[in-house]
């Protein structure tokens, strides 16, 4: 009876394990690795702006979502997994009629496919 009782503790242990490394990998990285996410952009022409998403971590990320809203328009971009140096691109046109002055942009996504995260920055704004 106690030899099972060990067995299954030990087997509880190592799953949990498991289940928590990616987690603490990631947090690791994000903490050690000033470029752990690479993001730039580019004008592509007329209201059109290109930006390139990089991702250097060594843990899978899924059901990644970019978000960007200023007022009632808004884009949102979907990527269902991201491994480690996986580059994304992707367009959005903006409506002449918006201003990104204060335009916020969220990242979500789940580490491993296990455990939520999100951030999101809004810009301040100012003068041309």
């Amino acid at each position: 009876m106690r030899s099972a009782t060990l067995g299954i503790a030990i087997v509880a242990a190592a799953v949990l394990v498991i289940m928590v490394a990616p987690l603490v990998t990631f947090f690791a990285e994000l903490v050690n690795k000033p470029d752990l996410f690479s993001l730039s952009y580019t004008y592509a022409g007329d209201r059109t702006v290109k930006v390139t998403l990089t991702y250097n971590g060594s843990v899978e990320l899924k059901d990644l979502r970019i978000v960007i809203a200023s007022g009632d328009w808004g884009q949102e971009f979907y990527r269902e997994k991201v491994a480690r140096g996986d580059t994304i691109e992707f367009n959005f046109t903006v409506d002449p009629n918006v201003s990104l002055e204060n335009a916020s942009v969220t990242l979500s996504f789940r580490i491993a496919g296990l455990y939520k995260f999100s951030v999101g920055v809004t810009s301040a704004g100012g003068e041309s």
